[in-house]
């Protein structure tokens, strides 16, 4: 096995135990390493660090599975097995009981793979992204691996590779296409109707595109924020003016039509996304839930100046706008400019919801940028709740880097 040692004897305490290590912080990377091999970690003395896989071309050079100088089987399928079990039962302890995030990268000692659990009234779906050059080796049998893992109802269950993800190119990875592993008779994962958790143990059905559909085909780390808002929603005693900016499918006002319907709730909708596409399917998940809603096709960098309506609650959940780091001044202008807008259309005594899934972004930052949105759109207004992720997306405490969801809501005043 390759061995490859740290620059220092010690490093600074918040490096101890992260399971990333850089380029500049190894002295003996070999160029002739083949990606995503084996490596044996040690300090500069020669004492055992951690077991992992290394990638000469990426500037994550080292990436940790086990920090276990006995553990010798930390790369074998049936450790990756067990480590899929444990991330199992932990989000069914959580309380989930529709479709959630079953593998988490680093937080769930497997970095570099994704793997989100869609549940349909049918029929369970993984779908599974690999960033990584280590563990496209030791995920390459994954259809193995997750049958042996969850072979209950494996006649009912579809396997989906999304390997289509940009960052790959960062591991030297090839960009593919989506590629249905396994399927189920009638089963159309272009358009298919999955179950997630929502308010008061409920499910909601939000029908998506997983094959052409963004990341793994569907967001579902906004679970916690999305029921914060439901819980704030749901003590309204008067009708209320809903509108969804950047909306996708409609997941946020899918959920808040099930809980008018169950509630009874007067509740208007407008839905407002640049994808046709996506609104289509937004209006499927509406109509399910008899709502009255408009659908927009707009672009909000650029349309929301000549849109002058006031609501009673305003969602902002945009994509990322700074991907990397050489966009930090571009997307922190458009970060600025959209939740100007926002602020300016929500009503005195308003919610607004704010949300930024760049991981680029630090919190204090993006609430800097909100302070000076609040000032641009001469509003004035109180924190209510700060979220972030959902408990089905973890974070390491001595991984910051793993966190990159921040949500603010508001009470306009």
């Amino acid at each position: 096995m390759t061995i490859w040692r740290l620059r220092k004897s010690s490093l600074k305490i918040e490096r101890k135990g992260h399971p990333w290590k850089y380029s500049n912080e190894l002295n003996n990377i070999s160029k002739g390493h083949v990606p995503g091999d084996l490596v044996k970690l040690e300090d500069r003395e020669g004492g055992f660090v951690a077991y992992g896989y290394g990638n000469p071309l990426s500037t994550i050079a080292f990436r940790s599975l086990s920090s276990d100088p006995d553990d010798s089987e930390y790369f074998t399928p049936a450790t990756i097995s067990k480590k899929l079990k444990s991330a199992w039962d932990l989000r069914v302890r959580e309380g989930f009981t529709g479709s959630f995030r079953l593998c988490f990268s680093e937080a769930d000692g497997l970095p570099g793979l994704i793997i989100d659990y869609y549940k349909t009234t049918s029929a369970q779906i993984f779908s599974c992204q690999i960033l990584t050059a280590g563990m496209d080796k030791i995920f390459a049998d994954g259809l193995a691996i997750l049958e042996q893992t969850f072979p209950k109802d494996w006649d009912k269950t579809a396997v989906l590779l999304r390997n289509d993800a940009n960052i790959r190119r960062l591991e030297g990875l090839e960009v593919k296409e989506p590629l249905v592993l396994k399927n189920v008779a009638g089963l159309d994962l272009a358009n298919v109707t999955i179950l997630l958790n929502s308010y008061n143990k409920s499910l909601v059905e939000i029908t998506t595109d997983l094959l052409g559909g963004q990341k793994t085909g569907f967001f579902l780390d906004q679970s916690f924020n999305i029921n914060c808002l439901l819980d704030l929603v749901s003590r309204q005693d008067r009708p209320l003016r809903i509108l969804d900016l950047c909306c996708y499918v409609g997941q946020w006002s899918t959920h808040l039509a099930h809980l008018a319907k169950t509630q009874n709730i007067k509740m208007d909708f407008t839905l407002v996304d640049s994808s046709q596409r996506a609104l289509d399917f937004a209006k499927i998940n509406m109509d399910r839930y008899q709502a009255q809603a408009r659908f927009l096709k707009m672009d909000v960098m650029e349309d929301l100046k000549n849109f002058n309506e006031e609501f009673d609650v305003v969602i902002s959940d945009p994509p990322a706008f700074i991907k990397s780091r050489k966009h930090i001044a571009t997307g922190t202008h458009a970060y600025q400019k959209l939740n100007t807008h926002a602020f300016r259309l929500t009503k005195s005594k308003g919610l607004m919801i704010t949300c930024s899934c760049s991981g680029n972004l630090p919190e204090d930052d993006f609430k800097e940028i909100l302070s000076k949105a609040f000032v641009r759109a001469k509003k004035q207004g109180t924190v209510l709740l700060r979220g972030g992720h959902a408990p089905d997306h973890p974070v390491l405490e001595n991984f910051p880097e793993g966190k990159y969801l921040k949500m603010f809501t508001f009470r306009l005043t």
